[in-house]
């Protein structure tokens, strides 16, 4: 994990000392990111700057920004390559190189493909001969990377507080951007919250010349049917690539530590460390001792005794009144912030992981996105005329706890899949536009075309692909997903520990996102086939368990922490004509505070006002001079 910055003004005379200053207080900005190592460089109106955390054990031998001779070319890395022995193979290489050596070699070559490179990243390589410059991300977007440009200036972080810094930026809030998360659906996978302000997607590169700014895709998934793969062969095949996804990631400076819920995807990533030589593997949980209904210590013993792990518990209690400084963890990167599950829940432990001396955890976050079934299998059945399959498979999946999409729903899903498109864009004519949320004022919704928004994610990926195929491939360009894995970051760096997730490798995305339904779900089985495949590092409590946390209360105590009555007379979204008032008090009015989830609302209530809450601390933290959030603060305008 490590911060990146740089400036590359049209002008080539531009750069020098006041650029050297900008990028310090940039990377000073990023200080959660690096820490063993600075180093800037300058030239020919460029300026890149590196702050770098080793966390892998190959030898720092390269001062990043590394710089290269035969070709010439500066290289800043974040990140991690996971398949160094194929590119030390290509390039005929020394096994002692570092991973920015290997990728700054590969990348320098002419006609170079960064799809070979696999690995979590996000990189920036200048080539001072040709003045051009390339922004890299990989594949699944595990590390962030942001940019923007005026008529004379383009610029570039690996995180927005940084981006907000330079004189020539005027703040300004992105309205389509936060419509989408007032909607709790982020749909864009480029835009952020501030105006003009990108983020790099996924699996793309920026080229950068004095001529032309031209972003493209050098990786995409072009699935059109599931594969037909026998169940044996499926089982030897994701064994095979999970294994190397979890070999890859041990690959540390310290000894890893694996965080532990007690559910499948966890306990198996735990479960194969093991397996492969990872003896008494350190394991960090959340407890829940007042909640059992939440609480999973029961599966945590039993992998624990198995693997015979350290296991380290954190027990959740509601704490004391906090305010908006619940959100500081997002606020001070200038982001907006993720679930209450998430950072909020999670900072205490990753702080201790850090205080045990780990640089590196592994999770068992991605395993939802692909093994647990898609609810397009029954209009995905009914076009192949299997009624009868549609219907049993229908009402299986509606009994399992992880779904219940409800009958409305799925009813729903299946029309919307099976009508033809004329059909629909008659539909949608006589229908009028889609309501917004109600806490979402109608003036918002208009400017922001929160409509055409939400119905973006699926014109990503053309209609004419296997239903389940073309659901996943969705789901792996969303803006949702997009916006988490940049949070869990986050997450991550605010505690100095690197986040590596092995669901999330791209090896094994590509055979997940590919397999058949029914290898996801059988008999009202999820993950059917972890289960297959892996039970034999699992014990039998966990490999046969079909239930899941009811952690409803954490979304509640969240709240109480917030304290929203002390709130509702001075919201500045409100002020703003985001959100209206009256329905940000009925939503109050609709949650528990003694922390039952009231029904029939469920969560609706509680997440509306946790995303309402957070988009005020981020507006205080970057917009006004409140000093209730941890405040990216303005800074006076940088002569250049």
């Amino acid at each position: 994990m490590s911060a990146i910055a740089g400036v590359w003004w049209r002008d080539p005379r531009r750069a020098g000392s006041d650029s050297c200053d900008l990028i310090h207080r940039m990377l000073d900005r990023m200080a959660d990111r690096g820490g063993d190592q600075r180093a800037i460089r300058t030239g020919a109106g460029f300026c890149l700057g590196a702050d770098v955390r080793w966390t892998t054990p190959e030898s720092p031998q390269d001062l990043q920004p590394l710089v290269l001779t035969d070709p010439p070319c500066w290289l800043a890395l974040d990140g991690r390559l996971d398949n160094r022995d194929d590119i030390i193979g290509r390039l005929r290489a020394q096994d002692a190189c570092s991973d920015a050596d290997l990728v700054a070699r590969w990348l320098a070559r002419p006609g170079a493909d960064p799809a070979a490179l696999i690995g979590d990243f996000s990189l920036a390589l200048w080539d001072p001969g040709a003045r051009r410059l390339r922004l890299v991300r990989d594949a699944i977007g595990a590390r962030p990377l942001y940019y923007a440009q005026t008529p004379d200036v383009i610029w570039f972080a690996s995180s927005l507080a940084a981006m907000v810094l330079p004189g020539w930026y005027a703040r300004a809030p992105n309205e389509g951007f936060i419509a989408e998360y007032l909607a709790s659906a982020p749909a864009s996978v480029e835009e952020t919250p501030f105006a003009g302000i990108r983020r790099l997607p996924q699996g793309h590169v920026l080229d950068v010349t004095d001529s032309s700014v031209h972003r493209r895709q050098y990786w995409a998934l072009d699935l059109r049917e599931e594969r037909s793969i026998a169940e044996s062969d499926a089982i030897e095949e994701f064994r095979s690539v999970l294994e190397t996804s979890v070999r890859a990631r041990l690959r540390a400076r310290t000894p890893v530590a694996f965080q532990l819920s007690g559910g499948l995807d966890s306990s198996t990533v735990v479960g194969v460390a093991h397996a492969l030589g990872v003896t008494a593997p350190a394991t960090y949980s959340l407890v829940y001792p007042d909640v059992p209904a939440a609480d999973e210590s029961a599966f945590i013993d039993a992998v624990a005794q198995r693997c015979g792990a350290r296991s380290v518990r954190w027990p959740v209690r509601s704490g004391p009144v906090q305010g908006l400084e619940v959100f500081a963890g997002a606020s001070r990167t200038g982001d907006l912030a993720d679930m209450a599950t998430g950072h909020w829940l999670q900072a205490p432990l990753l702080r201790r992981v850090r205080a045990d001396g780990h640089l590196v955890s592994l999770t068992g976050c991605g395993g939802d996105e692909w093994l647990t079934g898609s609810l397009f299998r029954v209009p995905a059945l009914l076009r192949e005329g299997r009624v009868r399959d549609a219907w049993r498979f229908a009402v299986e999946y509606r009994r399992d706890p992880w779904h219940d999409p409800g009958a409305a729903m799925m009813l729903r899903t299946t029309a919307a899949a099976l009508l033809p498109e004329s059909v629909k864009t008659l539909l949608r004519a006589a229908r009028g536009p889609a309501a917004p949320p109600p806490w979402i004022t109608p003036a918002l919704a208009r400017r922001a075309g929160l409509a055409a928004r939400m119905r973006a994610a699926f014109g990503r990926v053309p209609g004419h692909r296997h239903l389940v195929v073309r659901e996943s491939l969705v789901r792996l360009i969303s803006g949702e997903g997009a916006f988490v894995r940049d949070a869990l970051d986050r997450m991550g760096e605010a505690a100095g520990v690197e986040l590596r997730h092995p669901f999330f490798d791209r090896r094994v995305v590509e055979f997940l996102i590919g397999l058949p339904d029914h290898l996801r779900w059988r008999h009202g089985i999820h993950r059917y086939l972890l289960r297959r495949t892996f039970g034999a590092v699992l014990p039998d409590v966990v490999r046969t368990r079909l239930d899941k946390p009811d952690i409803d209360h954490v979304v509640t105590d969240a709240l109480r922490a917030i304290d929203p009555a002390a709130w509702l007379d001075r919201l500045e979204v409100v002020a703003r004509g985001w959100v209206r008032e009256e329905v940000v008090r009925d939503l109050w009015q609709r949650t528990d505070h003694a922390g039952r989830i009231r029904q029939p609302e469920g969560l609706a209530a509680p997440l509306a006002l946790w995303n309402i809450f957070a988009l005020e601390a981020w507006v205080r933290g970057v917009f006004s001079t409140s000093n209730h959030v941890a405040a990216v603060r303005r800074t006076p305008p940088v002569s250049l």
